[in-house]
């Protein structure tokens, strides 16, 4: 699989971090690279992205930049009334196990403290653990896209925050795309395009095809039974089902948004070409960092990292579409500890109908403090029904809604912050 990578090196690698950097599975299907690894005598450890989207404590303390799997892991959404909700994660040592895969460690990272905090933990952990080599694992091909070119990602931020992190380490990295078109997230002329582009760039350094009877085929098929049996997810069994069909693979993809107990589900079309069946493609990190410098951009936090990826791409979902954001937790200022911020931006995507309906629900049952919608939107909610109550304070492109009449300073503040995002 990196053969050809490590003859351009010329260098022996003794123990390497493999990282699903998509957050959701991507932690275990990057065991089919830690498998490899491994079976060429490389020490390995692996690492998954928690979901923006959550809270996620281990053994009892709050997650943190690096985060080591051992005991109790436990997933709240993060809201002002969180919810426990299930988390595989957890389970990685013992699943690996069973499946044979011999790792050492097993990490979560968090996006959620900005990519320069992430970027000096990972330093730290890097020096801690003696790692020399790092893979970062992507399935789909959602790390690729190119921005409005590409109008269907749903689930960006993990993807391009680990891209910007692991760039600027002092490890040689590479990343392995494994199961193209399988998140649904790209167009099949997109996918035309991306690999002509990566071809044509040098980016592109080996391609390869996965076989149903490798050994570390077989090992990823025992898994995604135990994964699957927690989280379903979509990319490791249509992955597999690659792996078997030489025809193309019609898919549904589905696009689902929630606001508490009330959720709307939009489904897709789209289909897995079968001259992309179980292939891996073995690409130059860093020069795919560098070519998609406009996405994978460093953040101090995660309204940063919002606001900047709506403006870049506004088609686009992601992990914290209709998500709560935290004042001294998930934005640096102004400070005002516990204050809540509601991110009432759904995807342009989304048939205008029910968009609408979504901001309306969300104005209606506001938990927030403050909502975040686009001036777009908030000029057509306005036309649909009375916003009595609510004052707004422009932010770039955006406003930011309130019923705190004592907090408009605050509003204002958090405004200004918004639009010094898009200087």
């Amino acid at each position: 699989m990196l053969t050809e990578w490590f003859r351009r090196n010329g260098k022996e690698y003794r123990k390497a971090l493999v990282i699903g950097i998509g957050g959701g599975n991507d932690m275990f299907s990057a065991s089919l690279v830690a498998a490899y690894l491994l079976d060429i005598g490389i020490e390995t450890d692996v690492a998954g992205v928690l979901s923006p989207m959550a809270i996620h404590t281990f053994k009892g303390k709050i997650e943190n930049p690096v985060n080591r799997i051992r005991g109790t892991v436990e997933r709240f959404i993060h809201a002002p009334q969180p919810v426990r909700i299930p988390f595989v994660d957890g389970s990685a040592p013992k699943f690996f196990r069973h499946a044979g895969i011999r790792v050492g460690k097993f990490l979560d990272l968090s996006i959620r403290f900005g990519t320069e905090k992430l970027t000096r933990s990972m330093e730290s952990l890097i020096e801690t653990e003696g790692y020399d080599f790092i893979v970062a694992v992507d399935v789909g091909g959602d790390v690729l896209a190119r921005g409005k070119e590409d109008p269907m990602l749903l689930t960006p931020l993990a993807d391009f925050a680990l891209l910007n992190v692991i760039n600027r380490l002092p490890v040689d990295s590479v990343l392995v795309e494994i199961g193209l078109g399988t998140d649904g997230e790209l167009r099949q002329d997109g996918m035309v395009e991306i690999l002509a582009e990566i071809r044509r760039s040098g980016m592109l350094i080996s391609e390869h095809r996965l076989r149903p009877d490798d050994p570390g085929t077989i090992a990823f098929r025992k898994l995604y039974k135990k994964v699957s049996a927690i989280r379903k997810g979509n990319t490791m069994g249509r992955l597999i089902q690659t792996m078997e069909s030489d025809r193309d693979i019609p898919i549904l993809h589905r696009h689902h948004s929630q606001i508490g107990g009330r959720s709307w589900n939009v489904h897709y079309e789209s289909v897995i070409p079968s001259v992309y069946a179980g292939k891996v493609y073995v690409i130059d990190l860093k020069m795919l960092a560098e070519s998609r410098s406009e996405m994978a951009f460093a953040f101090r936090n995660p309204l940063e990292q919002y606001v900047r990826m709506k403006r870049i791409a506004p088609e686009w979902a992601t992990e914290i579409d209709l998500g709560f954001l935290f004042c001294d937790r998930d934005w640096t200022s102004p400070h005002r500890n516990g204050y809540s911020l509601h991110l009432l931006v759904p995807s342009v995507r989304i048939p205008y109908e029910t968009r609408m309906e979504i901001i309306a629900h969300g104005i209606r049952n506001a938990e927030a403090d403050f909502i975040l919608i686009t001036d777009d939107d908030m000029r057509s909610v306005s036309r649909r029904m009375p916003l009595g109550g609510y004052f707004h304070v422009a932010a770039g492109g955006f406003m930011v809604l309130s019923r705190r009449s004592d907090e408009r300073e605050f509003a204002e503040e958090i405004a200004k912050q918004i639009c010094e995002y898009g200087a």
